[in-house]
């Protein structure tokens, strides 16, 4: 079921966002706040996140990419909308204090996936390829990087906008990894495993929290792993095969 060569450790890619660090409970949290304090501005229709959620697609889809802007701008976008939808005048003073909460977001550290650390220790001392993947921000995916100190673990981190299946290509390309001779793990079925399968890589989805944007149907065979640590399993195992 999966090809991996024998004479040589297969190369592993990582993902970072709530794959080694968990991030998608840091937005959650803001937009609970969010809504919050649109119900006390009496916007309460109970469909305030499911408008945030649609732009803050509509913002990665424009620019291209998972950018810092995206998210505290639909949090903007989406009080503007239920200002002019209820004929109320919209406070630009209440619009930036909105896009300023969605900022916060990028200025808490994330706490690291139990075992993440152990894991990837335990790779490196055993002569595995690691590499990191990472999409988002440049500037706050390094500093998240540097905040849970797992930059060392890494022969090469790359950082970019969005994940598409060129990028992967690409990625392997640069690096002269075998996709057949390679592992992507990651929590996203879109970003990290189906990009990564459609080049012939083998893929570990660690099920944690994600986006609703980040869902998709499974396009081929990949392991599914309840905790970090049986990535390891699942890897050296098939080594033996």
């Amino acid at each position: 079921m999966f090809g991996i060569a024998k004479k040589e450790k297969p190369s592993i890619i990582f993902d970072f966002d709530d794959t080694l660090v968990y991030t998608n409970q840091i937005f959650d949290d803001i937009k609970n706040r969010f809504l919050w304090e649109m119900q006390n501005l009496g916007f309460a229709d109970g469909h305030v996140l499911q408008v945030l959620n649609q732009f803050d697609i509509a913002n990665v889809q424009k620019y291209g990419g998972f950018y810092k802007e995206c998210f505290p701008f639909a949090l903007g976008q989406t009080y503007e909308f239920y200002c002019i939808r209820q004929k109320v005048l919209i406070d630009e003073a209440k619009k930036q204090y909105f896009i300023s909460l969605g900022e916060t977001a990028y200025a808490i550290t994330p706490k690291e996936v139990p075992q993440a650390k152990m894991v990837l220790s335990f790779l490196q001392k055993a002569g595995y390829p690691l590499f990191l993947l990472s999409k988002g921000d440049f500037q706050v995916q390094w500093a998240r990087l540097k905040q849970v100190q797992m930059d060392s673990y890494f022969q090469v981190i790359k950082i970019v906008p969005q994940k598409t299946t060129a990028v992967f290509a690409e990625f392997c390309r640069e690096q002269q990894i075998n996709p057949h001779n390679a592992w992507s793990i990651g929590n996203s079925m879109k970003a990290d495993i189906n990009h990564a399968l459609r080049i012939g890589m083998n893929g570990i989805h660690v099920p944690n929290p994600s986006w609703d944007y980040e869902e998709e149907e499974a396009i081929g065979d990949y392991l599914v792993a309840d905790c970090l640590w049986d990535c390891i399993r699942f890897i050296e195992h098939t080594e033996k095969e």
